[in-house]
C-alpha cells in the first residue's frame, strides 16, 4: 500500500498523516495474513525493543484477532484504532470471524516459532 493511499482510506488526522512521513508509522509489506502481519511487526519492534505500546489501524471486524495476534507476537501494549463504519452483527460473529479468532487463539497459544507463515517467512533486517 503507498502512503498517500493509507493516508486517503484511513483518514487519518493530521498528527498521524506527520508520523507516517516522519517515520514514526510504518506500513507492512511482506505479511499475507494475520498471522505473518503480527510475526513480521514483531520484527520490526525488535529493533526498537524500549518500545512500550503500539498503535493497531484495522476494521472492526478484524480488531479482535488482529490485535490478539499482535499483543501475543510481539509482548506490547496495543492500541486500537478501529477504521470503516460497518458495525458488527451477529451473524458475522457466529460464522467466518468468529471461527478465524478462535483460531487465532489456539495459534497463539504456541511459542511463535511454530505459528503457521510460508516457507522462507522471517524477519529481515532493513
Amino acid at each position: 500500500m503507498k502512503p498517500e493511499n493509507f493516508v486517503r482510506q484511513f483518514n487519518l488526522s493530521t498528527v498521524l498523516e506527520d508520523y507516517l512521513k516522519a517515520g514514526r508509522i510504518t506500513l507492512a509489506a511482506e505479511a499475507q495474513d494475520t498471522i505473518e502481519n503480527a510475526l513480521e511487526t514483531s520484527c520490526w519492534l525488535g529493533e526498537y525493543p524500549r518500545t512500550e505500546r503500539v498503535l493497531l489501524i484495522t476494521s472492526q471486524l478484524h480488531m479482535p484477532r488482529a490485535s490478539l495476534a499482535l499483543r501475543r507476537a510481539s509482548g506490547v501494549r496495543v492500541e486500537r484504532l478501529v477504521t470503516g463504519t460497518v458495525a458488527l452483527n451477529a451473524s458475522d460473529l457466529v460464522t467466518a470471524e468468529f471461527w478465524k479468532y478462535v483460531g487465532t487463539l489456539f495459534v497463539t497459544l504456541l511459542p511463535t516459532q511454530m505459528w503457521p507463515a510460508r516457507r522462507g517467512f522471517s524477519c529481515k533486517k532493513s
